[in-house]
């Protein structure tokens, strides 16, 4: 059904098709270029989600020969001006934390819009209200304040904050808090988390261990499968 919606031309079937593709899923082999065709497609429509989904690939390499992170920022702003809420995290967290100098504005800007989605319950903005309170960008330094908005975002569904709290936790350079780090990690890359993924799977080729390094290896390929290249270098110097 939705392929043939989208043959038709609907957004929302356009969407579904290019993520099935990307994911393999819905009965779709793993087409990752198909699916970023389709969600292309999707996006010169409109559909604020597909603009925001595209720009993930875009920024990853994900179904192309090689990222590209002008261009996604370009859709990001595209779906936040849309009102797409992952964009608008997205937007005013690069605006924040300013890592890859993409967007023009001021950290301010950035501090600002993610208090508006965390005042309004969204728990994008609840992470990112926090990750400002664990660097000191904008507030007070508060590592503690820190901690407890990000395992709040995360008890509302947004597995992406155990990401950061896994980033926190390794700052420690304790064996505890490594410990910590590979737990936090851990439950972010069985959600999806692709950075989370290839950041345990660093941590752990790391360490020396064999059973952590087989470990290692099976998240690269699960990235891998999913497009990261990423991955697939750190799988090809492996091999050689």
């Amino acid at each position: 059904f939705a392929q043939l919606a989208a043959s038709q031309g609907s957004r929302i079937a356009l969407r579904l098709v290019g993520l099935f593709h990307l994911r393999g899923q819905g009965g779709a082999a793993p087409d990752p270029p198909r699916g970023v065709h389709y969600l292309l497609r999707a996006s010169r429509l409109g559909d604020a989600e597909s603009m925001y989904r595209y720009a993930l690939c875009l920024r990853s390499g994900q179904g192309r020969d090689a990222p590209d992170l002008e261009e996604s920022w370009k859709w990001v702003e595209a779906s936040a001006g849309r009102g797409f809420a992952t964009a608008r995290f997205d937007l005013g967290f690069e605006l924040l934390i300013g890592s890859g100098r993409s967007v023009l504005g001021e950290p301010s800007q950035g501090l600002a819009i993610l208090r508006q989605l965390h005042a309004a319950g969204d728990p994008h903005g609840t992470l990112g209200v926090g990750v400002a309170y664990l660097i000191g960008r904008g507030v007070p330094r508060d590592r503690k304040r820190g901690r407890q908005l990000l395992l709040e975002s995360a008890r509302r569904g947004q597995l992406r904050s155990y990401y950061y709290l896994g980033l926190d936790a390794l700052d420690e350079r304790t064996p505890a808090a490594r410990v910590d780090a590979v737990r936090w990690l851990g439950i972010a890359a069985r959600s999806g988390d692709l950075q989370a993924t290839l950041k345990l799977a660093r941590v752990l080729r790391a360490s020396g261990d064999p059973a952590e390094a087989r470990r290692a290896r099976r998240l690269l390929e699960r990235a891998a499968a999913r497009g990261s290249l990423e991955a697939q270098g750190l799988l090809t110097q492996e091999s050689e």
